[in-house]
């Protein structure tokens, strides 16, 4: 999404932010799988290149092996 925005308008730059607070969901006495999963952030600064290959996406499912 943040590649397109850059695309399609004037811009320069885009900050893509994700996070997951996956311990809300974790029940703290599950010491089985408490230290496996936590919680995450990143932030990543795009920059738009004119010289730089197009990025292509292939965004899908399979469900063949569900």
């Amino acid at each position: 999404m943040a590649s397109s925005l850059l695309n399609i308008t004037n811009k320069s730059y885009a900050l893509l932010l994700a996070g997951e607070a996956i311990s809300k969901f974790v029940g703290k006495e599950d010491t089985s799988t408490r230290f496996i999963f936590g919680d995450a952030d990143s932030a990543t600064l795009l920059e738009k290149d004119y010289n730089a290959e197009p990025m292509i996406f292939s965004l899908g499912t399979d469900g063949s092996g569900w």
